[in-house]
């Protein structure tokens, strides 16, 4: 009697782990993939270990959002930015099949795609720099863009204009919203005055006709000053008592390349109109012009 009690315990525990391990159900893996670009948007997990059975697939809603691109040229620093808009089709399979509700039945590892289109419209603003440069961008801020200050050698910055001539009135941001496709805006440098007192520094005090075009080009960028700093310019009087000797330097250059055109000639009987002419040319001379030419002994 006592061993067909043993017997009958033995037999009811079998039937019980028999009957435990058919109901226990098999772990998979579901995989979900989503567009790079909208990963910063979903708010749930991409990979999950679930049991056999029923899925709810997440519900998906992106909003618009903007994202931003920079491309730089010779001259001009083009910022562009896109607006975004995403329409959600719905999941796939891993057969590249639509499915038709978020609840799907896991039978194996499984991996489902999210299909969706990205519209983009593309706000552009050319940062023309006109010879400058800028380290970097900032952020855009409330759909606002503020422009940063460039530097450009030997230049100050005057400000930022919508236009290439510099007449509309200042800016220092763009407001992305009152921009339907594109804007232009132009930094606008004007000399410094430092550079221009460095270059009359570099000027000779003892001027030749050597120095005629260094002269002109000295006078040409204190032109270039606006008229609010030509009163910073320090030494100003040296270039003026320069140019003041600038007519005086080209007369005494012109007889001086004739002169020396003169002496590489061979010497014949046509020559008599030239030594004619450079003997007026010695008459208008001022006897101060021969400082002005180098090799002075030989030219007197």
């Amino acid at each position: 009697m006592k061993n067909i009690w043993k017997y009958f315990v033995v037999l009811v525990f079998v039937f019980l782990l028999v009957g435990c391990n058919s109901n226990k159900k098999e772990n998979y893996t579901v995989k979900l993939n989503v567009p790079t670009e909208l990963l910063e948007f979903i708010n749930f997990d991409l990979n999950y270990q679930v049991e056999e059975g029923t899925f709810q697939l997440p519900e998906v809603v992106i909003p618009d959002y903007q994202k931003y691109n920079v491309i730089n040229e010779e001259s001009t620093i083009i910022f562009e930015q896109i607006n975004c808009s995403v329409t959600i089709i719905g999941w796939t399979d891993s057969n590249n099949n639509p499915v038709s509700t978020n609840q799907v039945e896991i039978t194996s590892n499984s991996e489902f795609t999210l299909n969706c289109t990205i519209s983009e419209k593309v706000k552009t603003v050319n940062i023309n720099v006109n010879g400058g440069s800028f380290e970097s961008l900032s952020d855009v801020k409330d759909n606002i863009l503020t422009l940063p200050i460039p530097t450009k050698e030997d230049c100050d910055f005057q400000g930022w204009y919508t236009n290439p001539n510099f007449i509309s009135s200042k800016i220092e941001s763009i407001d992305f919203n009152a921009i339907s496709k594109q804007t232009n805006v132009y930094a606008k440098f004007t000399v410094s005055s430092q550079y221009i007192i460095r270059l009359i520094n570099e000027l000779p005090e003892q001027l030749t006709i050597n120095d005629i075009e260094q002269l002109k080009f000295v006078q040409s960028e204190y032109n270039r000053l606006p008229t609010s700093e030509k009163g910073n310019i320090t030494n100003y009087n040296k270039l003026n008592d320069a140019y003041e000797k600038l007519e005086a330097l080209e007369v005494a250059k012109e007889f001086y390349d004739k002169l020396t055109d003169l002496y590489q000639k061979e010497v014949t009987i046509e020559l008599k109109d030239e030594v004619e002419n450079i003997q007026e040319l010695l008459e208008q001379l001022d006897e101060s012009a021969f400082e002005y030419m180098p090799n002075v002994d030989l030219t007197r």
